[in-house]
């Protein structure tokens, strides 16, 4: 597909454009409305296990083992990110969330060959991020000097059992002192093992005074260098960026949506549609047309809009359905579609009218008697026509009605119940032989028009070949027939089933006609002329004052 036809196909679809778009908008703005800005604050603290000058070599060696010493900044990130601090601050601040929830509002760093961590905590707004920042480095600090309580009780435990101990043996020494002769080798012995147990005493004794104090031991442990205070919009929720960002997002949205649907879908849209689908040639692209008022004709596109792209594809569409219908020898051409509303009926007027103007002589025979509208079309009597020249109620003469130099029209005549009755039982052949070579119109022509009349050409302008049955018949008297498709609208399987009827009845397949394509490249023809040449005028002008 070239880009011109994707535009038009965009063009087509702008409505389903807009709607894409304006969805895409409006869930994104939803979504924005969702959700909330988040803020992030930060404290660092230094985590340390108790300073080594703050108790003795002795209560150290108690200590080892206890669940205080300080190991790494992974490993007390991992602490500080734990449920058991996040449900101490959940109870702290009184938040309705489950710990293992609150723990991913928090992220703790290591800063490397320090102790220092950094904590960084997340909120909807900025001071629930200072405190819950806070918080945590509380909860963690409080945590860690729990565990340092309850090493400091198990090593008092510990040194009140080596108290007895070394209380047992300085008795036991004393004792032995005591009944031990002066002097002697058991009473040297005796002393020498109170000596030792004194000292030992005098240490655990100091011991105990170091654990007595608490707050120098826990303070000693870790501390908040940098509390929280401020902190930052790590994420803001703007409705008109969001619905900026929307319509940026929808627009290639919808145009791809565009794409898939002109890829999946099932109606004649382009030139080679049409040639694919029938089989044939098409002889003619006619664009939308621009609706502008009626003339004293009707509302035909070469009247009303004399120098639009519709027009000079009507021009171009009558000379080339003339030059292929002489390559054929065909003098009697019917226009039909596969169903109603493809613009057969206005795209026959329009062709009719070019190719009077270029001085053939033209009949139009409205065939479509179940929706006639050539009567509508040229503002003309409705009867007597084609109804009455099929029953013999009226001669050609009477039924053909001359509506400007080089056209006379045949209207379907009055109504009846089943045309397809009439058609089927009725010489059509024969009334179509004697339209072409009637020379008897009801306005009086010159002799070169009477002359251009016994080799004119018959447009029959019919019923949809897949809506009625009297098509049929009708393609039979005829010596070509022209299909015409609408682009967007024709589906093709029934274009394909139209062109199937039409070669069934035996009749020959000149070409198609695609309508409703966008006025482009493929057209040969830049839009609707703004200033319409002198040489148009002037035809124009002598066309009206002919007619008048």
């Amino acid at each position: 597909m070239r880009f011109v036809d994707y535009l038009a196909l965009v063009r087509q679809r702008l409505a389903l454009v807009a709607a894409v778009v304006g969805t895409v908008a409006l869930i994104s703005l939803g979504l924005s409305y969702q959700k909330q800005p988040i803020y992030e604050s930060q404290v660092r603290l230094r985590a340390m296990p108790i300073a080594p000058n703050a108790i003795g070599s002795s209560l150290a060696e108690v200590l080892q083992d206890a669940p205080i010493s300080y190991t790494s900044p992974g490993t007390e990130a991992v602490l500080v990110q734990s449920v058991d601090v996040a449900a101490r601050v959940a109870e702290r601040l009184g938040l309705a969330i489950p710990p293992s929830a609150l723990v991913k509002q928090v992220s703790v760093v290591g800063i490397p060959d320090t102790t220092v961590l950094v904590l960084t905590a997340q909120a909807m707004d900025g001071p629930g991020a200072v405190q819950l920042a806070n918080a945590f480095a509380d909860a963690y600090l409080e945590l860690r000097r729990e565990d340092a309580n309850q090493a400091l009780d198990r090593a008092g435990e510990r040194l009140g059992r080596r108290l007895q101990e070394v209380q047992g043996r300085l008795a036991e020494a004393n004792t032995r002192l005591q009944s031990a002769p002066p002097g002697s080798v058991a009473a040297t012995d005796a002393a020498a093992q109170r000596d030792l147990a004194l000292l030992d005493l005098n240490m655990i004794r100091a011991d105990l005074r170091d654990l007595s104090d608490r707050e120098a031991l826990e303070g000693g442990f870790g501390e908040v260098i940098l509390p929280a205070t401020e902190f930052r919009l790590l994420r803001d929720v703007s409705p008109t960026r969001s619905l900026v960002f929307g319509v940026l997002l929808g627009v290639p949205v919808a145009l791809a949506v565009v794409l898939l649907l002109d890829s999946l879908s099932q109606t004649v849209r382009s030139k080679e549609d049409a040639e694919s689908v029938t089989g044939s040639e098409v002889i003619g692209l006619v664009p939308a047309t621009t609706r502008g008022r009626r003339s004293r004709f009707g509302g035909l596109t070469v009247d009303t809009a004399p120098f639009s792209a519709a027009a000079e594809s009507y021009r171009t569409l009558s000379v080339n359905l003339a030059t292929a219908a002489d390559a054929v020898g065909a003098r009697r051409v019917l226009v039909t579609s596969p169903i109603s509303g493809e613009g057969k009926s206005t795209t026959t007027a329009n062709v009719a009218v070019c190719n009077a103007e270029r001085g053939t002589a033209v009949t139009l025979v409205d065939g479509d008697l179940r929706r006639p509208v050539a009567h509508d079309l040229f503002g003309i009597e409705a009867a007597p026509g084609l109804t009455e020249l099929l029953t013999g109620d009226a001669t050609p003469r009477r039924a053909v009605q001359a509506v400007r130099p080089n056209l006379s029209v045949v209207t379907a005549g009055t109504a009846v119940e089943r045309p397809d009755q009439l058609l089927n039982r009725s010489g059509i052949a024969g009334v179509l032989d004697r339209l072409s070579k009637s020379s008897s119109p009801r306005r009086k022509a010159s002799d070169a028009s009477r002359a251009a009349r016994d080799d004119g050409l018959v447009l029959v302008d019919s019923a949809p070949v897949l809506q009625a049955a009297e098509t049929l018949a009708l393609a039979q008297a005829v010596d070509a027939v022209v299909l015409v498709l609408r682009a967007g609208v024709t589906r093709k399987a029934a274009a394909v089933r139209a062109v199937e009827q039409v070669r069934r009845s035996g009749a020959v397949l000149l070409g198609a006609i695609l309508v409703g394509v966008s006025e482009g490249e493929e057209l040969g023809l830049t839009g609707s002329y703004t200033s319409p040449s002198p040489r148009l005028v002037a035809l124009g002008a002598d066309t009206a004052r002919t007619v008048t």
